[in-house]
């Protein structure tokens, strides 16, 4: 039987399968990705082979990367657009050909545009049509992390430059001079430093390559032996200290004439084992001179902007972050102080008044003064978990960046930077670095779409991270995860109240009314703590922060007089954190990979235990504060039940934060080969101390320190 196809029947056959072929066919199609500039670049072509990669998993097949091409559909990258950074993408139909075209105006922009184009195909959208785009801030910058080998590195700059940025920051310059054609240093750092030169230089020219600003950091003051020599007394006044920075920036200048910039902290500095510190943003420091506290920074950023700036043309980056209490990175008069007069400097502060804590506001020096400002994020939070569970802030990062406005010229945002420096959770490589990314993700789209639609990018990067089906599971996860967080690690009730940083008074001299009982007594010297009570890194209000991974059960001593009226409250609110946790999980366990899951249960079975702990404690401060003992024995009980069962399953041999970096068995972390979750140990010992203290004796205590303390203040007084 022969069927005669006329145009009648074909026009007809193909009314009826036209909507199924669309359903089956990508919107667009392409046969060409043509380079129509930086034809020979390495980057441009990496990039362009990644997006056809990307097409070729849509449409069946790869586009050609080529340099012309005479008829088909194209991505054509070239021409040219209006200011650094910013891309235009542009659509056309020529004879019947789908023509996408972008235009830029550096190599970045046109990294950035191809990009767009990858990323909407790896979330599941059609290649946009006609879009202009530019970014909010000035500066982008990311960086540092502990990459382990150049391969990482150059990894990790292409993440740098798909996501959005234009600067990456590398730590250290104490790490590679040598101070050249001197004696300075001793044979056996010399030859360490000269070894990290070699290494260092690939970096710094892959990371040029890929058109990135780049800045290198450094914490001042840290020497050795030989650089004390050379300096003799170790003081910002002292002519030789100058000296010294001057021979050591302009040989990192010169050895690397890539580097637009350094950044440099002074108030909190780790030496090297073969280093001693000098901090001279943190008192003592300045006792060396007489110069007071603002004096000194002001002359220490005059003197290195002379080096850095004046000598050198390079972008001089002074962060302000400090660990006293009262400093110049959240007092805005102390701020106004040591900047005044000072001019060819960017300021670098956190955007919240203290460390990256919840229940703080927002840093009040943000916008003040003449000079430009970078504002500072972290994406794994380090007082939260070190990004080990869900923990997505998506949410604030978008209020605070709208906040900070597009008047601050930059922002610094941390893949995985902060806490202890001994080992990382390698985002992109290495340990369960994916909840980390989901923060990484958003808060780079933010630079580029202010006031974006937070549930639209968690979407996007879920559907990237674990397929499009994952969605409907994983979404209500990740979108309520930092409210459990916020519950679940943190006691409202003494962070709420003490959320601004104070002045540190553990014993002012200061009398009370005859009537005012003890508990009250406590209370008042306790609302004159700092917000963080870790925040100089010795006390920890037990569960208020997690600081790596050590519970701190002293800090109860702090919590417990504020909260002990409000335990059903606290514990409702650790209760709700383990129950929404528990309900999110049960309805994703069976839809997601057993590295996720693990993730989860792990998170359960600390929040479990934070709640026994946090009721036992408050309980147990109570009955010494007051010798009411209901309900303290129960809760001892279930405390000992939930140490035992996270301490089966979790080991605590780890003295930092577990980082994970594979599951092997019912462990997820590992430490450089040592098992680790959080150590409990100390709650053994509170456990144990619980228990023998049968009769309320911290009152006798409090009342002999109290005593104790007043003779003292007198006596100094009378002094």
């Amino acid at each position: 039987m022969i069927i005669i196809i006329t145009d009648k029947l074909l026009s007809s056959l193909i009314k009826i399968l036209l909507p199924f072929l669309l359903l089956l066919s990508p919107a667009f199609s392409y046969d060409y990705v043509v380079l129509e500039v930086y034809k020979d670049d390495y980057a441009i072509n990496e990039f362009a082979k990644e997006l056809a990669n990307e097409l070729s998993k849509i449409q069946g097949y790869a586009p050609q990367v080529t340099y012309s091409y005479k008829k088909g559909s194209a991505i054509i990258i070239g021409g040219s657009y209006k200011q650094i950074d910013r891309f235009k993408i542009v659509t056309n139909t020529t004879d019947g050909y789908t023509i996408t075209r972008i235009l830029g105006n550096n190599k970045r922009s046109y990294l950035y545009g191809i990009s767009r184009l990858i990323d909407a195909l790896r979330t599941g959208h059609e290649i946009p049509k006609n879009i202009e785009v530019k970014p909010l801030f000035v500066y982008r910058i990311t960086g540092t992390v502990g990459l382990n080998n150049l391969t990482q590195w150059k990894e990790f700059c292409k993440f740098a430059i798909y996501y959005g940025y234009n600067g990456i920051v590398i730590n250290s310059v104490d790490d590679i001079i040598t101070y050249e054609n001197t004696s300075i240093l001793s044979k056996d750092i010399y030859d360490i430093r000269k070894r990290n030169f070699e290494r260092y230089k690939k970096m710094v020219e892959y990371a040029d390559s890929l058109g990135l600003d780049i800045y290198f950091y450094n914490d001042e003051f840290r020497y050795t032996k030989g650089e004390e020599k050379f300096v003799e007394d170790i003081c910002i006044t002292n002519p030789k200290f100058w000296e010294l920075e001057r021979l050591k920036y302009n040989e990192l200048f010169r050895k690397f004439p890539e580097v637009d910039g350094v950044m440099i902290r002074i108030g909190e500095v780790y030496p090297k084992k073969y280093q001693k510190s000098f901090e001279i943003g943190k008192y003592p420091s300045f006792k060396c001179s007489k110069l007071n506290y603002t004096q000194t920074l002001n002359y220490f950023v005059k003197n290195m902007k002379k080096i850095i700036v004046d000598e050198n043309n390079k972008t001089y980056i002074q962060r302000t972050w400090s660990i006293l209490f009262n400093n110049w990175h959240t007092d805005v008069n102390l701020y106004k102080k040591a900047i005044d007069n000072l001019t060819g400097v960017i300021m670098s502060v956190k955007y919240v008044q203290g460390d990256f804590f919840e229940y703080l506001p927002y840093n009040p020096t943000i916008g003040i003064g003449k000079l430009p400002q970078i504002v500072e994020y972290q994406c794994r939070r380090e007082f939260e978990g070190m990004g080990l569970f869900p923990n997505y802030l998506g949410y604030e990062f978008n209020d605070s960046l709208s906040y900070i406005g597009s008047d601050i010229p930059g922002v610094w945002i941390w893949p995985q930077g902060g806490g202890p420096p001994q080992v990382e959770n390698l985002i992109f490589f290495e340990g369960y670095w994916k909840w980390i990314d989901a923060n990484y993700y958003t808060v780079s789209k933010l630079l580029w779409e202010p006031h974006g639609n937070i549930t639209e990018i968690a979407i996007d990067w879920i559907t990237w991270r674990f397929g499009k089906n994952k969605v409907r599971y994983l979404l209500p996860l990740l979108l309520k995860s930092h409210e459990i967080i916020k519950k679940g690690f943190y006691m409202s009730c003494f962070a709420k109240p003490h959320s601004i940083y104070k002045l540190f008074h553990l014993f002012p001299y200061k009398r009370f009314p005859k009537s005012d009982s003890l508990l009250k007594k406590i209370r008042q010297y306790i609302d004159l703590l700092p917000a963080s009570v870790d925040s100089d890194g010795r006390l920890q209000a037990a569960f208020y922060h997690i600081q790596w991974c050590t519970f701190k059960p002293e800090g109860m001593l702090l919590v417990a007089p504020v909260c002990i009226d409000e335990i059903p409250k606290d514990y409702e609110e650790a209760t709700w954190a383990l129950n929404e946790l528990n309900k999110s999980y049960e309805k994703v366990k069976a839809n997601i990979d057993n590295e996720t899951k693990l993730t989860v249960e792990h998170e359960l079975a600390l929040l479990k235990l934070m709640r026994a702990y946090r009721k036992a404690s408050l309980l147990f401060y109570r009955f010494q504060l007051t010798g009411y003992p209901k309900g303290l024995n129960e809760a001892l009980e279930d405390l000992q039940s939930s140490l035992s069962e996270y301490h089966s399953k979790y080991s605590s041999k780890c003295q930092i934060i577990g980082y994970a970096t594979k599951a092997e068995g019912g462990a997820i972390i590992k430490c450089k080969g040592i098992d680790g979750a959080y150590n409990v140990d100390e709650l053994k010992l509170f456990l144990k101390i619980a228990k023998l203290l049968k009769i309320p004796i911290i009152p006798i205590l409090l009342i002999i320190l109290y005593i104790f303390a007043t003779v003292i203040t007198i006596k100094v007084r009378r002094f």
